[in-house]
């Protein structure tokens, strides 16, 4: 109900600002993640709601970076409990926790892949081609082509029978009862 126009996402320059706010911060780059009407060319964005645009990303790419996080981070650590803090993904053993991100190479999936590394776990991420696979394996990350192998198995084989502690699963359907 904000807006008619589509688009959550938006990164641009201040132009204008409202009462209350610094005139200081008009031409400042920013992106932020709006409950609608991104796709026009000019928006209102409440001030709690930007974020600075980092210097070295265009603005297309920072427009995408605020949906990408929110999605990550609310998915794995606000609803799954992954903790940020490595020392807490330390798991009973003694092994890090394990996290399985679906889709690896993709805008949510290398971000997963990021932000569960930067806490510590051991990320495994499915991918359909090998020259994919080295790309994850770039970031960090275990791949799995599932083109090749079930990752179920996989993942299962490499973390003693225990499985995945996290799932991050944008393919959904038939992945769910391997996933379980």
């Amino acid at each position: 109900g904000s807006s008619s126009i589509y688009g959550l996402e938006v990164a641009g320059e201040i132009e204008a600002v409202g009462e209350g706010a610094s005139v200081e911060n008009c031409g400042r780059p920013v992106m932020a993640l709006l409950p609608g009407g991104g796709y026009a060319d000019y928006v209102t964005v409440p001030v709690d709601l930007l974020l600075p645009k980092p210097e070295n990303l265009s603005f297309e790419e920072a427009a995408a970076l605020p949906e990408v996080a929110a999605t990550v981070y609310s998915n794995l650590v606000l609803t799954c409990g992954m903790s940020m803090d490595p020392a807490e993904n330390l798991r009973e053993d003694g092994q890090s926790a394990t996290v399985l991100v679906h889709g690896g190479t993709g805008g949510i999936g290398v971000h997963a892949i990021q932000v569960a590394l930067a806490a510590g776990t051991r990320v495994f991420a499915t991918v359909g081609t090998e020259e994919k696979a080295e790309y994850v394996r770039s970031l960090g990350a275990e791949p799995i082509v599932y083109r090749e192998h079930s990752f179920r198995d996989v993942v299962l084989s490499e973390t003693g029978g225990r499985g995945a502690d996290y799932i991050l699963d944008v393919v959904g359907g038939r992945y769910f009862e391997d996933n379980l």
